[in-house]
């Protein structure tokens, strides 16, 4: 008598969190939506300059040894991006967990907030580089290419999620 009791026990909490569990949705709630394009936005609007500015500033100091130059081009780009990212990061980080784990809008979520970690990381790499005048500049400006390339990963990244996650209607 004990065991079936503890066995009806055991199947009732199991079909109780295989219902939790279905229960998430599988796609973001219009308000979340809406949270996650104020950050987007703040993040579209500044990340083609910091590539553009990244792209001009290997260009125009290809042949110099002068890292300062290179800091000097940059200016407060790479400030900036790294704020607008943090942000969409932050976001990013927040929506985790309000979706169907197993569904498509979870995975896309996972690889944008995986990016777009990678690319704030490289970044700050360029920047602290500059600023603490650690490398040379032709490193830098491998660190920057590499950076070019975080920000398509994020731009492919984000059109997923949008297509993963985006409410419907």
């Amino acid at each position: 008598m004990r065991l079936r009791s503890l066995l009806l026990v055991c199947v009732v909490l199991g079909l109780a969190y295989a219902s939790a569990a279905t229960a998430a949705p599988n796609r973001l709630s219009k308000a979340q939506w809406s949270a996650y394009l104020k950050s987007y936005n703040a993040y579209a609007l500044q990340t083609p300059k910091t590539v553009a500015r990244f792209r001009f500033c290997r260009s125009s100091t290809k042949y110099s040894r002068d890292l300062s130059l290179f800091g000097q081009c940059l200016g407060t780009a790479a400030t900036r991006e790294i704020a607008v990212t943090n942000t969409l990061f932050n976001t990013l980080h927040g929506l985790s967990g309000k979706t169907s784990s197993g569904g498509k809008c979870a995975k896309a979520l996972n690889a944008y907030a995986g990016a777009t970690f990678f690319w704030k990381s490289s970044v700050v790499g360029v920047d602290r580089a500059v600023k603490l005048k650690t490398a040379s500049v032709a490193t830098v400006e491998g660190q920057a290419a590499s950076a070019v390339l975080s920000a398509q990963r994020v731009s492919t990244n984000a059109t997923a999620f949008a297509k993963a996650c985006k409410p419907l209607g």
